[in-house]
């Protein structure tokens, strides 16, 4: 029986049934790379795992890190594009010279901007800039604006120039303004004209046109400011202007004209009087009421009442009329002092002939009787609001037929 030598007996490919633990075929498990592996086959296969290993290393690109891909960390810069500009916010020193402190305001809902109810001016009242301003012009407005001490004292005046006359009370006065005074006294009038027309919110007219004397007549230039002056607060004001045309203030279709009541043979003459008075005064209180219906016919007119304004706490005394009364003698007496100096141009005329200038002097007094001959109802009133309407009415005595201009 031939012995069974394991150094001449070739292993076999199968193993045996009592060797096999778990599995049918035993695995033998990669040797770790620190220990060489146990049989020549296993040493071909990791050299050929390895090589693979090192062409896939070298065909893929090198892995990359977060910072590979966004590049380096920049500063942030400001965008410029479409991006609107930013309020920069008011910045405030300290005392100590150190960092500087940002104003800034809530917003919590509250009512950001307010209306004065007495002068009109509306302000942000969180603002104390805002609130000082307010405070400035809610005096001016109420109380009258300040003209200063030296305004009355360098008023000048002449027989010949007239710029001063009597106001309501005895210390009052009426100052006229316009566009051959100095500069200083055109900005105290400017002033006053600014404040008035906030209030009436009309339309503001350029300063050049009031107070550039360039290319105006100095005589009787074409706006005229007349203040009405309490102590050194101007507490009324009246800007007119030279017109020639304006419009005729109808009554409405729809308002029937009341018949007269008859007289008897009782009612003396003063009560005939009386009763007209009170119809006049019925219709001017009915006429308040309704709105101004203008004639499409232009009718002919000398003088604009352009703005007209009094104190909110010196009304009810009479002095929207007692301007009304000045400036109406004063145009007046322009119209008689720009005859006679058309009159002494005509005289002085050396190319013209006797006959030629006793033609011209009496076209010019006729011109300037005409204009000597002005009267309320010549008198035009600036797109009046309702007040000025009601004044209008009061100071022309009538409820219609009274002119109205746009400007």
């Amino acid at each position: 029986m031939p012995s069974l030598d394991s150094e001449t007996t070739a292993p076999s490919s199968t193993p045996s049934r009592g060797e096999a633990l778990f599995s049918d075929e035993a695995t033998r498990p990669t040797t770790p790379p620190s220990s060489p592996p146990g049989f020549p086959w296993e040493r071909v296969q990791q050299k050929q795992d390895a090589a693979s290993e090192n062409a896939i290393t070298q065909s893929s690109p090198p892995r990359k890190n977060a910072f590979s891909v966004l590049g380096k960390r920049k500063p942030l810069e400001d965008v410029s594009g479409n991006a609107q500009p930013r309020k920069l916010a008011k910045t405030v020193k300290t005392k100590d010279g150190g960092s500087k402190l940002v104003q800034m305001q809530m917003s919590l809902g509250q009512e950001v901007q307010k209306r004065c109810a007495q002068c009109g001016m509306e302000y942000t009242a969180s603002s104390a800039e805002d609130r000082k301003l307010h405070d400035k012009f809610h005096k001016q407005n109420v109380q009258g604006y300040d003209v200063g001490k030296d305004f009355m004292s360098k008023t000048e005046h002449s027989d010949r120039r007239p710029r001063r006359f009597d106001g309501v009370k005895d210390d009052d006065a009426i100052v006229l303004l316009d566009c051959t005074d100095p500069w200083q006294r055109k900005r105290k009038g400017q002033a006053v004209l600014e404040i008035v027309q906030k209030e009436l919110g009309a339309v503001e007219i350029p300063e050049k046109d009031i107070w550039d004397a360039k290319g105006k007549d100095p005589d009787n230039p074409k706006f005229k400011v007349y203040l009405h002056i309490r102590g050194t607060k101007c507490i009324g004001f009246v800007l007119t202007e030279v017109i020639r045309e304006a419009l005729e203030v109808l009554q409405p279709e729809d308002m029937a004209p009341k018949p007269s009541q008859p007289t008897t043979g009782k009612t003396t003459a003063l009560g005939a009087l009386q009763a007209r008075k009170d119809a006049e005064k019925q219709n001017l209180l009915e006429a308040d009421k309704r709105p101004i219906v203008l004639s499409t016919t232009k009718s002919p007119a000398m003088l604009g009442i352009s703005r007209i304004w009094t104190s909110p706490t010196h009304r009810g005394q009479g002095i929207a009329k007692c301007l009304l009364d000045k400036s109406l003698a004063h145009a007046k007496s322009c119209h008689h002092l720009e005859m006679t100096n058309s009159i002494m141009c005509i005289q002085n005329n050396s190319k013209s002939t006797p006959a030629q200038k006793e033609a011209r002097t009496s076209a010019a007094k006729q011109l300037c009787d005409r204009r000597m001959a002005i009267k309320e109802s010549d008198v035009a009133f600036s797109q009046p609001t309702e007040s000025g309407a009601r004044l209008a009415r009061r100071w022309t005595g009538k409820a219609y037929g009274w002119l109205v201009y746009v400007d």
